[in-house]
C-alpha cells in the first residue's frame, strides 16, 4: 500500500505536465511556436518540466528555531501517554490498572480486557474517556494534515489546466466557455485547498488541547506522521463482538442492557461499513485508479491521448485519492467508537460516513 501511496505522489508530478510551460509559452509568443519549442523534447511537457526542475534556483532555505524542541506523535498510543500525563488525577488508576493494561488501553487493543479487571477501580472510566480522545483527535489530526498536503499538490494540476486554457483561448485554439470552465474548475479547487488547510490547522489545535499542550507557555510542536495506518487485513469478527458484548452486558443492571445493546449493535454496523469502504480503497480502487493512471500517461508520452485526456484521468485519480483518505479516518473513527460503546459507555460521537466529496471530517461535532 505505501508503494500506491508514493506513486500517488509521484504520478501528481506528472500532472505538472503543463504546470512550468509558462515560461516556455509566454516567450515563444503564440500556441504555434510552443509546439516546435515542445517538439526539441522527446516527450513533450514531461520533459520540459524534467528540465525546468533541474535548472531552476533553489527554495530559500529556513531554519528552524535551535530552541524549539519537536514532540514526535507517531502513534494514537504516544497521544494516549501524553494525554494520560497531563492529567495527574488520572495517576492513581493508571498505576492499579498495572503496565500490561496500560499498554491495551493506549494500544487501542481494549477487547483485550474485561469489565471485572477495572470496575472496581475508582477512576477507571476518566482513564477510558481520555484515551478515547486523545486517539480520536490524533486520527483526525493526521488525516486532515494527510489531506492537506495531498490538496496542495493536486492544486497545482488545476493551476497548469486553467493557464493553458487561457492560453490556448488567446491564440484562438480554444473557446472561451471552454477557458471559462477550466478557470472555475481552479478557483473551485483554491476553495478546497483552502478548507483543507483551516481544517488541519483546526484539528491540529484541538489535539494540543486534548494534550493539554496550549497551556504551557512554550508548548512544543507536533510532528505527526505523514499518514494514518492501512485497516487490518480482517474485520472484528461477528462471533467476537457478539463475545465481548455479552460479557459488558452481563455486569450491567437491567434497564441498561436494551439500550447497550442496541447502541453496540448499531456502533459495529458502522464500524463494518467503515471497514468494507476502507479496504476496497485500499486494495482495490486505489491500486486500480494507479493503474489506469499509468495507463493514460504511457498514451499521453506516445502521442495517442491529448493534454486535456490526461488531466481529465487526473481529477479523476485526485478525487478517488481524496476518498480514500477519508475512509481509512472514517474507519479508524468507527472502530473507536466501536471500542468505547463495547465498554458500556453510551455513545459519544457516533460516526458519519462521508459521502466521497472530501468534506469535514465525520463526525467531528464540536465539543
Amino acid at each position: 500500500m505505501k508503494s500506491v501511496w508514493l506513486g500517488a505522489w509521484l504520478a501528481s508530478l506528472s500532472l505538472t505536465v503543463l504546470a512550468e510551460t509558462h515560461s516556455v509559452v509566454t516567450q515563444a509568443g503564440d500556441w504555434q511556436s510552443a509546439n516546435q519549442h515542445v517538439a526539441q523534447f522527446p516527450r513533450g511537457h514531461v520533459d520540459i518540466v524534467k528540465w525546468e526542475a533541474q535548472h531552476a534556483a533553489p527554495p530559500p532555505t529556513t531554519t528552524p528555531p535551535h530552541d524549539a524542541a519537536v514532540l514526535p506523535l507517531t502513534s494514537a498510543a504516544e497521544a494516549v501517554r501524553l494525554a494520560w500525563q497531563a492529567h495527574p488525577s488520572l495517576m492513581r488508576p493508571l498505576a492499579k490498572l498495572g503496565n500490561i493494561q496500560q499498554n491495551h488501553i493506549a494500544e487501542g487493543q481494549w477487547l483485550l480486557l474485561t469489565p471485572q479487571q477495572y470496575q472496581r477501580i475508582d477512576h477507571a472510566e476518566d482513564v477510558w474517556e481520555t484515551a478515547y480522545e486523545a486517539r480520536r483527535a490524533w486520527v483526525l489530526a493526521v488525516a486532515a494534515e494527510q489531506m492537506q498536503r495531498y490538496q496542495a499538490d493536486a492544486l497545482s494540476a488545476v493551476e497548469a489546466a486553467a493557464e493553458l486554457g487561457q492560453r490556448m483561448a488567446k491564440v484562438g485554439n480554444w473557446s472561451q466557455l471552454q477557458a471559462a470552465q477550466q478557470q472555475g474548475m481552479l478557483l473551485q479547487a483554491k476553495l478546497q485547498t483552502q478548507r483543507s488547510q483551516y481544517q488541519a490547522k483546526q484539528q491540529r489545535q484541538q489535539l494540543q488541547q486534548v494534550l493539554k499542550q496550549w497551556v504551557v507557555s512554550h508548548h512544543q510542536p507536533l510532528t505527526l506522521p505523514a499518514r494514518l495506518p492501512d485497516v487490518p487485513k480482517q474485520a472484528l469478527s461477528a462471533h467476537e463482538f457478539q463475545q465481548h458484548l455479552q460479557q459488558v452486558l452481563q455486569q450491567l443492571p437491567r434497564k441498561e442492557q436494551l439500550a447497550t445493546q442496541a447502541n453496540a449493535e448499531f456502533s459495529y454496523q458502522a464500524y463494518l461499513t467503515a471497514y468494507q469502504q476502507a479496504s476496497s480503497y485500499q486494495t482495490q480502487i486505489v491500486p486500480l485508479q494507479q493503474q489506469i493512471h499509468e495507463e493514460t500517461l504511457l498514451r499521453y508520452n506516445g502521442m495517442l491521448l491529448s493534454t486535456w485526456d490526461l488531466l481529465a484521468e487526473t481529477r479523476n485519480r485526485a478525487q478517488t485519492i481524496r476518498d480514500a483518505i477519508e475512509a481509512n479516518r472514517d474507519f479508524w473513527l468507527a472502530e473507536m467508537e466501536l471500542l468505547w460503546v463495547l465498554q458500556g459507555n453510551l455513545p459519544k460521537h457516533p460516526i458519519q460516513l462521508s459521502s466521497g466529496s472530501a468534506g469535514a471530517p465525520a463526525g467531528a461535532a464540536a465539543h
